[in-house]
C-alpha cells in the first residue's frame, strides 16, 4: 500500500517509472519533462477543485457533479438520453464524494423522482444534463 495506491474499477495497463527513469527522462528529454509538469498541474487543479467542492457542497450538489462527469468521460448516446458506459456502483460513488450509500439512493431517487436520471440495474441513464448541471450549482 502507498499514499497514491488505487483501485482500478476496469481492466487497466500500469506502467511504473523509478524515480531515477523519471529524473534521467526529464534531462533529457524536454518534452517528456513538459508533459510531466503539464500533468502535474492538472493534478493539482483537480485535487484543489475536490478540496473546494467538498467543503462547500452538499451532497446532493457532489453526486451530480460527479455524474455530470462521467457523462462527459464515459457516456454514449442512448435511447432517452446519455448512458453512462462505466460501471460503476453506489457504494464507489458514495466513496468518491465522501458519502454513504443511503445518501446516494436518496440522490438518486430525488433525481429519478425529477425526471433527470434513471437507474436499471448497473446502468445510469441521464435523461437532461441542463437538470443535472443546476442541480450540481443550486446555490
Amino acid at each position: 500500500m502507498h499514499i497514491w495506491s488505487a483501485t482500478a474499477v476496469e481492466p487497466t495497463h500500469l506502467s511504473f517509472l523509478p524515480g531515477a527513469v523519471i529524473r534521467r527522462l526529464v534531462q533529457t528529454i524536454p518534452s517528456f519533462a513538459i508533459c510531466l509538469i503539464e500533468a502535474l498541474a492538472a493534478k493539482g487543479k483537480c485535487y484543489s477543485a475536490l478540496a473546494q467542492m467538498l467543503g462547500t457542497r452538499s451532497i446532493v450538489e457532489r453526486i451530480a457533479q460527479l455524474l455530470l462527469i462521467l457523462a462527459e468521460m464515459d457516456s454514449r448516446p442512448g435511447e432517452g438520453g446519455l448512458i453512462i458506459d462505466r460501471e460503476i456502483t453506489q457504494e464507489q460513488i458514495a466513496a468518491i464524494v465522501g458519502s454513504t450509500r443511503q445518501w446516494v439512493t436518496a440522490a438518486f431517487r430525488r433525481f429519478q423522482k425529477r425526471n433527470i436520471i434513471s437507474v436499471e440495474r448497473n446502468t445510469i441513464i441521464i435523461h437532461s444534463l441542463s437538470d443535472l448541471a443546476c442541480s450540481a450549482s443550486s446555490r
